[in-house]
């Protein structure tokens, strides 16, 4: 999907996790983004969007998910009755910091992190299962838990499915 190939009524769903609507402006090339957090805001997408539909300036406006029309309904609120019509592909690009802090982790015998509901952001020895009811992942008794900074790894969310593996991200990097 390509910057020319969106529409008002599309919805969007940014890198910061806030859903838009895309609604047309006075402006021919302007386009208004209402989130479904009341936010709304200008913003030109031939000025601060390449062709990729990142944003130039702040990767958390950086386009991941577009969703159809939906019946031309102007509502950033729910994605419920709408086809995603593009999804980005994964983009893991490590710091430096969170490279030495996955190498660590390995040779302490850590091997997933997870971040829970309220950003906490742990890594463990063994596999956690998530309980959405309860808002947590729940451990094993003898599990060992590393709390992290909050601020390392924040392509890893609560919304994810699956514990991520220090293994695999690490792999990555190769």
């Amino acid at each position: 999907m390509k910057k020319q190939d969106l529409k008002a009524g599309m919805m969007v769903k940014l890198r910061n996790r806030y859903n838009c609507c895309l609604i047309p402006s006075k402006k021919a090339l302007e386009t208004i983004f209402i989130s479904d957090k009341g936010y709304q805001w200008f913003s030109s997408l031939d000025e601060w969007y390449d062709e990729k539909l990142n944003h130039a300036s702040n990767d958390a406006y950086d386009i991941m998910e577009i969703y159809d029309l939906a019946g031309g309904e102007y509502s950033p609120a729910d994605v419920e009755g709408r086809t995603l019509l593009w999804k980005r592909e994964p983009e893991i690009k490590l710091k430096d910091r969170e490279i030495e802090v996955l190498k660590a982790l390995k040779v302490l015998g850590f091997k997933f992190i997870v971040r829970e509901s309220k950003g906490l952001l742990v890594a463990l020895n063994k596999t956690p299962k998530k309980i959405n009811d309860c808002f947590c992942w729940i451990i094993h008794f003898d599990s060992n838990v590393m709390r992290l900074d909050q601020s390392l790894f924040s392509f890893i969310h609560w919304e994810d499915e699956e514990p991520t593996s220090i293994d695999e991200l690490l792999e990555q990097m190769k």
